[in-house]
């Protein structure tokens, strides 16, 4: 086995072993000296109508439509907000009209349930009424029969009872119906 290579570097540093090295790896001596450039440099940043070259042209175009898309998001998001706020208040007017809907109703409701109370009422004062002005009307014709009695006619009405059922003429009734 062999012993891992040591390196010069300090001890707060980790040390990896014989592939410690990595910049070797990418062919970069110097650290601080960087090929990668994202943005190209000039001398004045404040002239935006320079044109070095079809990249600053590439640019612009994407700036351009960079700015017309966050224009066309933001009258988006308006449209949107304004199709919200309108449906809000649609929702809002529906509510506003239902319940006046309901309370139309449930006037009229009250209102054909108060008048059918009176009627009910005033169909019971009328039977009311009309049954005691029958007790009236039967008082009066029980009061204008007399109690008065025809003895001459009931004395002939026992006589003739008495003689329609003497058959044989006998002076015992129990006799006269077979006993």
């Amino acid at each position: 086995m062999s012993k891992p290579a040591k390196t010069s570097k300090p001890n707060n540093e980790f040390t990896l072993g014989p592939e410690d090295n990595f910049d070797d790896d990418f062919n970069d001596t110097n650290d601080n000296d960087s090929n990668w450039k994202l943005t190209k440099e000039s001398d004045n940043d404040d002239d935006d109508n320079d044109d070095d070259g079809p990249d600053d042209s590439l640019w612009d175009e994407a700036r351009k439509e960079a700015a017309s898309t966050k224009t066309r998001e933001e009258e988006r998001i308006a449209r949107e907000k304004l199709l919200q706020d309108q449906a809000a208040h649609a929702a809002d007017e529906r509510e506003k009209d239902a319940k006046a809907e309901g309370d139309r109703r449930k006037a009229l409701l009250l209102e054909e349930q108060r008048k059918n109370d009176l009627v009910a009422q005033e169909l019971d004062r009328k039977t009311i009424n009309e049954r005691n002005q029958l007790k009236e009307q039967a008082r009066q014709e029980r009061d204008k029969i007399s109690a008065h009695v025809d003895m001459d006619y009931q004395r002939e009405l026992i006589t003739n009872f008495e003689n329609s059922y003497q058959m044989s003429g006998s002076g015992s009734p129990s006799s006269d119906f077979g006993f």
